[in-house]
């Protein structure tokens, strides 16, 4: 029988900087070796840069995750 792949959530506002980006690197160098898959919420661009109607759309993606799906979540602050 095969066994499902497990699934980790990854959290972040701000993968473009270089933190999220060694972050990313690391949690996807991980997930390889052990066999994960992982699922990343981000938004579409730097929350900084835009008006407040903007963030409030960009910052629903953060309300459309289902934790019941993942076995585990990272979360970047």
């Amino acid at each position: 029988m095969k066994m499902q792949r497990k699934t980790i959530c990854l959290i972040t506002a701000t993968p473009e900087y270089i933190h999220g980006q060694r972050i990313l690197d690391g949690v996807f160098a991980q997930c390889r070796k052990y066999g994960y898959t992982v699922a990343v919420f981000a938004p579409l661009s730097n929350l900084l840069l835009h008006d407040k109607q903007y963030l409030s759309g960009e910052c629903n993606i953060y309300r459309l995750i289902n934790f019941e799906r993942f076995d585990g979540v990272i979360v970047d602050p």
